[in-house]
């Protein structure tokens, strides 16, 4: 779950500054529209929104873990997104890439690490509900 929140706000807090996309609220304060590479001042790092990133990565772990709750894991992320554009602190591109690269990274991360024997995903659970790892080999 750690990794699922670090990996790709990372990811995201290395593109922000690469592609240095402003702000909808500095457009609609004078009117600056477009990008400033390179920069890392808080007004051109929207692309892609590290909260929906992280939203997303978070919601991809943990439904990864526990499937059966992944309509709750989505709402989660999708409302988060959603604020940061209501909020009018992204523009709606900015939240649906944050989106994707939080799942992304995720889904990248759980299958690089199972190609490596190490099944991050297959959790078991005890009487108690604690996580233990499942019993057996990890499928090649």
């Amino acid at each position: 779950v750690f990794a699922s929140v670090a990996v790709p706000s990372l990811a995201a807090s290395l593109i922000k500054v690469t592609l240095g996309r402003i702000r909808p609220r500095v457009f609609f304060y004078d009117g600056s529209y477009g990008f400033a590479p390179l920069s890392f001042g808080i007004d051109a790092n929207a692309l892609p929104s590290g909260h929906s990133t992280v939203a997303a990565g978070l919601a991809t772990g943990l439904a990864l873990i526990w499937p059966r709750l992944w309509p709750a894991w989505l709402a989660f992320a999708l409302l988060i997104a959603a604020s940061r554009v209501v909020t009018t602190v992204h523009y709606l591109g900015d939240a649906v890439a944050g989106l994707w690269l939080g799942s992304f990274v995720v889904l990248a991360l759980a299958m690089v690490s199972r190609r490596r024997g190490l099944d991050i995903v297959t959790l078991d659970f005890d009487h108690r509900g604690r996580p233990r790892r499942a019993a057996g080999p990890t499928p090649a």
